[in-house]
């Protein structure tokens, strides 16, 4: 493994993105993970032609849903519509409310990856580690965890060995993106992130 390079950047609405992502591209990002829904209510209007613009550049796509409480189900069906995910997209949840549990996360996970047919990617950051406390789950831990720790290092629940994108800061400068952004870490080569990305799964074997 190389070391923890940026490569990531995950985006939404609150973002200002001027024209396309060329600038960042050339900076070392690869792919973008964008916010489509949160809860049952809310569309994040800039995902699609973010999207287009994110394909223009040759840029790893992704969509992350904001988790709320109410029905698991529903949340998952409505990030799909929204997300209209290809074969090529990264799915993943956004868990950052504590009213949400983590059999509740444990569910949305399931039903994801039932409805899509590939591994999501759970985000998140000290709300999981305060609930998991001394509890390693492997239910949880077959998923790939991008977590959120600014600074120069992180700690994470031994549910799993290491995170798979790691989130250092919410104020990154990047080129071509306005202001303050998130950015994330990976530890590999951009090739590896590219076979990584949309978290397909393997192939049953043949009774």
């Amino acid at each position: 493994m190389t070391d923890w390079k940026p490569m990531v950047l995950d985006l939404s609405h609150h973002n200002t993105v001027p024209q396309d992502f060329e600038l960042a591209k050339k900076f070392g990002i690869r792919g973008i993970i964008h916010k489509a829904t949160e809860g049952l209510g809310f569309k994040d209007k800039k995902y699609g032609a973010r999207r287009s613009l994110a394909k223009d550049a040759g840029l790893l796509w992704g969509a992350y849903h904001f988790f709320r409480p109410g029905s698991v189900a529903d949340q998952v069906d409505y990030f799909c519509d929204v997300a209209e995910p290809d074969g090529n997209t990264l799915m993943a949840l956004d868990h950052e409310d504590a009213h949400c549990d983590v059999r509740s996360v444990k569910r949305f996970l399931e039903l994801l990856e039932e409805k899509t047919g590939r591994s999501p990617v759970l985000y998140t950051g000290h709300v999981l580690k305060e609930q998991l406390v001394n509890v390693i789950d492997p239910k949880l831990g077959k998923y790939r965890l991008w977590h959120a720790q600014y600074g120069s290092s992180f700690k994470i629940n031994s549910s799993w060995k290491a995170p798979w994108l790691w989130q250092f800061t919410e104020k990154g400068d990047v080129p071509g993106i306005g202001g303050n952004v998130d950015v994330n870490s990976y530890a590999d080569t951009p090739e590896h992130l590219a076979l990584e990305w949309a978290g397909t799964l393997p192939e049953p074997e043949a009774a």
